[in-house]
């Protein structure tokens, strides 16, 4: 089952127990496989560098994007989204999704969730995905 993380559950799955850490142990296991961008990527490190810098420190970001490049499967996506108008950013999260074939998006972020599916892609939420395993 191939499926696009938001980075909003990369990063609760390294900070807390709860229904992402649980995605993050189906992915080590290869129950399911999570696909990234560099984009995604990036703003994972930026997300990380401005709030868990004072928690985590610089070496510990470096490593858990390097532990993220590992476990994922990077995409380059070939078409620009525009559809989330809200919060333009999010549209990289559709990109990745569609470069990767995949069948769901995991995500908290409500303009994502509002979707529910674009392009025969699911848009749930950690728990709903658990819950479908």
């Amino acid at each position: 089952m191939k499926v696009v993380l938001d980075t909003n559950v990369m990063i609760s799955a390294m900070f807390w127990k709860g229904n992402e850490f649980g995605l993050l142990k189906h992915i080590l296991e290869g129950k399911i496989v999570a696909y990234a961008s560099m984009e995604i990527l990036k703003e994972l490190k930026l997300v990380l560098e401005r709030k868990f810098q004072n928690k985590i420190g610089k070496e510990e970001i470096k490593n858990a994007l390097l532990d993220w490049c590992l476990i994922t499967r990077i995409v380059v996506p070939k078409e620009k989204i525009t559809i989330i108008r809200d919060d333009p950013a999010d549209n990289k999260v559709l990109e990745c999704a569609i470069a990767a074939g995949a069948e769901f998006i995991i995500t908290g972020d409500k303009h994502l969730l509002k979707l529910k599916k674009f392009r025969g892609i699911s848009i749930i939420t950690a728990k709903e995905f658990l819950q479908k395993l």
